[in-house]
C-alpha cells in the first residue's frame, strides 16, 4: 500500500534533510553562527528537488576547501552569509 502524499513521514524525512543540510551549512569555517529563514527554504528548497544529500555534500565541502586553498597573497574573502553562497558551486557539481 503507498503513503499518502503530504504524509508525516514525508514531513519526517524532509525535516530531516533540512537539518542535516542546515548543520552541515554552519559547520563549515567562515559560516555563521546560526542559519536564517531564507537559508531554510533553500534547503527545503534542495528537498523538494529532491537533490541527492551527495550533492549538496560535496558542493558545501568543494565551496569550502577552495576558500581555504585560496593564495593567501589574494585580499580576503568576507565570511559566508548565507547558504545561497554556495549554489553557483552546486550548479557546477550537478552539471558535471
Amino acid at each position: 500500500m503507498d503513503k499518502p502524499p503530504n504524509s508525516s513521514v514525508d514531513q519526517l524525512e524532509a525535516d530531516f534533510y533540512v537539518a542535516r543540510v542546515l548543520a552541515m551549512y554552519l559547520s563549515l569555517p567562515q559560516a555563521p553562527a546560526r542559519w536564517g529563514r531564507l537559508d531554510r527554504q533553500l534547503a527545503q528548497q534542495w528537498h523538494a528537488q529532491a537533490l541527492a544529500w551527495e550533492l549538496i555534500e560535496a558542493a558545501l565541502l568543494l565551496a569550502a576547501a577552495r576558500r581555504s586553498l585560496r593564495d593567501p597573497a589574494l585580499p580576503p574573502l568576507g565570511p559566508i552569509r548565507s547558504l545561497h553562497y554556495f549554489l553557483p558551486v552546486l550548479v557546477e557539481v550537478t552539471e558535471t
